[in-house]
């Protein structure tokens, strides 16, 4: 298994679904900690890794409570795939 985002932590809107899902779950096969923020609370997948948010990335301060919560649910965030 590849580690290239071993340690890493990332937050991937639209993670329930399509591109999105399947990003999430390569990012957790790489070792990544992953927060999935979606419009849809779906959390039928279970990773040790692998949190969920609902929002609405597009409501007016989502940004903010969206990396406040992946701070304290991870730590850290070292990138973002929207």
């Amino acid at each position: 298994m590849p580690t290239n985002h071993l340690g890493l932590c990332a937050i991937v809107t639209g993670g329930n679904s399509g591109i999105g899902k399947a990003t999430t779950e390569r990012l957790l096969a790489e070792g990544a900690q992953v927060m999935i923020v979606d419009l849809q609370a779906d959390a039928s997948y279970r990773d040790e890794g692998l949190h969920y948010l609902q929002a609405d990335v597009a409501a007016s301060g989502s940004a903010k409570m969206i990396v406040a919560t992946a701070l304290d649910l991870m730590g850290d965030v070292d990138f973002l795939i929207n």
